[in-house]
């Protein structure tokens, strides 16, 4: 399955934010969850790159809907650039 996966030039996005990096006063839980779900990211990129496997995370470093830098469909070109290039396991949307 993962030999065809990769074939089909499979990939796993994740959505990080910053809190991982800069936790904010009564977000704590979100800012633990943030960073277990970063290094999963990094574990898996590790993992399953040799297979041909990508896997990455956008750190959205804002609130999404905030202004129109924020906006979904902006957020959404950055996955689309992940996926299409391949090159980095962690991408920051600022």
């Amino acid at each position: 399955m993962t030999d065809e996966f990769a074939a089909k030039k499979g990939a796993i996005l994740l959505t990080g934010g910053v809190a991982c990096l800069s936790p904010f006063p009564g977000y704590l839980c979100l800012a633990m969850d943030k960073g277990a779900l970063r290094g999963l990211a990094l574990a898996m990129h590790n993992e399953l790159a040799p297979r041909g496997i990508f896997v990455g995370t956008v750190m959205v470093c804002g609130i999404v809907g905030g202004n129109e830098h924020f906006a979904p469909a902006n957020i959404a070109e950055k996955y689309w650039q992940m996926y299409q290039e391949r090159k980095d396991w962690e991408v920051r949307y600022e």
